[in-house]
């Protein structure tokens, strides 16, 4: 079950729509032009004395969820919420450490459950790192400005993980992001040892194995 951040969901982050380009307008007054016609099958559409047969869509989605993960920068404030709730549990269960990468693979399998869409483990870790930034920005702003409180969503959560300490900034400077990066990288040499280590173990098993299973054919045939 998801903890805190109760009042988040109070006040949800309205988005507008993009505005059309001078080539899209276009586009919608041909589209608009377009006439249908439902007669047979899926159904066709007549532009001037052409007629082309509709792109049917498909009725299901192809993967196990309700639809697939937005990209990187398409998080909505719910779905970032919810990964900061999952991920900072994780995060002081290891006493505010740096996940290993078996730490963000419970956390996307998680957070994927919850959302019942899907979110790789690279998609989480990239909208933490965000969240991250954005909260750093946001301390400077207040001190500068000696402000007591933040207007963004994220603020209390992500100072309650934090701190209010400036010593306690997350990626406070490029040589943090590179030391953070660099752990991730020692930790997944360290497990592709590890599997190496385990895929020639099982080899030469399998070649031992297969040496006696032929070694008692040829005595077999002496016999």
């Amino acid at each position: 079950m998801l903890t805190g951040g109760g009042s988040f969901f109070n006040d949800p982050a309205k988005y507008a729509n993009p505005m059309l380009t001078g080539g899209e307008e276009n586009d919608q007054e041909e589209d608009d032009n377009i006439e249908e016609d439902e007669g047979g099958g899926g159904g066709y559409i007549l532009r001037g004395n052409e007629r082309f047969q509709k792109r049917l869509k498909p009725n299901k989605p192809v993967s196990g969820y309700d639809f697939a993960g937005p990209s990187d920068a398409n998080w909505r404030d719910h779905e970032s919420f919810v990964l900061l709730e999952v991920w900072g549990d994780r995060f002081l269960q290891l006493g505010r450490r740096i996940l290993r990468n078996e730490d963000w693979n419970e956390v996307a399998e998680e957070v994927s459950e919850e959302l019942r869409s899907e979110r790789s483990e690279t998609q989480c870790c990239r909208m933490i790192d965000s969240l991250k930034r954005k909260y750093k920005k946001e301390k400077i702003k207040m001190e500068k400005s000696g402000s007591g409180s933040s207007k963004w969503s994220f603020f209390n959560k992500m100072d309650m993980l934090f701190g209010s300490s400036p010593k306690s900034y997350p990626g406070d400077s490029e040589e943090d992001d590179n030391e953070e990066e660099e752990e991730r990288e020692i930790e997944y040499e360290r497990r592709k040892k590890a599997n190496d280590v385990a895929l020639y173990k099982l080899l030469a098993d399998s070649v031992e194995r297969f040496g006696k299973i032929y070694e008692k054919m040829e005595k077999s045939k002496k016999e």
